[in-house]
C-alpha cells in the first residue's frame, strides 16, 4: 500500500532535520506540496534543492514557531501559495533543561512550553480554518513514548508532550463533525542529532560514558534496537492519508516495544 498526497497541501514544523526532513521529502515524493518550517535556514534551502531535483514540491519557510505570530506566518504562507492545508503536521520539538525540579528555572520551562506545546495550539488554530471551511484534513502530533517510560529531570519535555495528547483527544471530538482527523504517533529512541543529544545530558546525569547510556536505552526495548526516522514518516503519513480514514483520537507508539500504550 503507498499513500497518496498528490494535489494536497501539506505542513510540516520542524522540517529542517531530523524526522521532519524526513516527512517532508516522503510527502513531496508522493505528491504532496510541501510547506516546511524550522530555524535553520541552510538547512531548509538545502532540503528544498533535493526536493525539486526529485521532482517534488517544498517551499521553506524560516520561522521561530516558539513565537505565535511566526505559526501565523507559517500558515499564511501555505494559504497564500496554494490556498488550502490538508495535512499539518505538529512535529517542532526541543528537549528541553535535563534538570532536577529544584534547579529548572522559569524560563526553562516556558521555552519548552512555547515551543513544545504552545507552538501545536497556535498551528492549529491558524490552519484549521481551511480544514473546515472544505470538511476534509488531518492533523498528526508528534508526541514521545516518554510520556509513559520514567524520565526524571525531563520535567519540560514530558508535561509538554503529555499536554499534545490531550490537544489530540479533544480535537478529535471538536473537529470530528468537520470530516478531520486528529492522531498523536509517540516516537521512541530515535537515531538523530535530538537522541544524541537526550543520550549526552542522561549519561551526563547518571555520570556514566555516553555509550553505556545507549547500551541501557537499546536493551530497554524488546526489539534491541533504535528507531529509523523514516519508520516515523511512515506511521505520520499513513494517518495522514486515507489509508488512515477511519483513525481519530488515537495515540500509536513507534518505538519497537519500548512502551505499551
Amino acid at each position: 500500500m503507498k499513500c497518496d498526497f498528490t494535489g494536497k497541501v501539506c505542513v510540516v514544523t520542524g522540517a529542517s532535520r531530523g524526522i521532519g526532513s524526513v516527512m517532508a521529502r516522503d510527502f513531496a515524493a508522493e505528491g504532496g506540496k510541501v510547506v516546511g518550517a524550522g530555524r535553520n535556514t541552510g538547512a531548509l534551502k538545502t532540503l528544498a534543492a533535493e526536493i525539486k531535483a526529485a521532482g517534488g514540491i517544498f517551499i521553506p519557510v524560516e520561522a521561530d514557531l516558539s513565537k505565535m505570530v511566526q505559526c501565523k506566518k507559517l500558515v499564511d504562507t501555505a494559504l497564500k501559495e496554494f490556498g488550502q492545508i490538508d495535512v499539518l503536521v505538529n512535529n517542532l520539538g526541543i528537549t528541553g533543561a535535563h534538570k532536577p525540579i529544584r534547579d529548572l528555572q522559569p524560563e526553562e520551562w516556558q521555552e519548552a512550553l512555547d515551543t513544545n506545546l504552545t507552538s501545536v495550539y497556535a498551528c492549529i488554530h491558524y490552519a484549521v480554518g481551511s480544514m473546515m471551511d472544505r470538511k476534509t484534513g488531518a492533523i498528526v502530533n508528534v508526541s514521545s513514548v516518554g510520556t509513559k517510560i520514567p524520565s526524571p529531570m525531563r520535567v519540560p519535555y514530558v508535561a509538554t508532550k503529555m499536554g499534545m495528547h490531550g490537544i489530540t483527544r479533544v480535537l478529535a471530538h471538536e473537529l470530528g463533525p468537520y470530516n478531520i482527523r486528529v492522531n498523536t504517533v509517540s516516537p521512541g529512541f530515535v537515531d538523530g542529532e535530538r537522541s544524541d543529544e537526550v543520550q549526552e545530558r542522561m549519561a551526563k546525569n547518571r555520570g556514566i560514558p555516553k555509550d553505556e547510556m545507549r547500551h541501557i536505552m537499546l536493551q530497554a526495548s524488546p526489539l534491541r534496537r533504535s528507531v529509523p526516522p523514516g519508520d516515523i514518516s511512515n506511521m505520520v503519513r499513513f494517518l495522514a492519508s486515507d489509508l488512515g480514514a477511519s483513525l481519530t483520537g488515537q495515540d500509536i507508539d513507534v518505538a519497537a516495544g519500548l512502551a505499551f500504550n
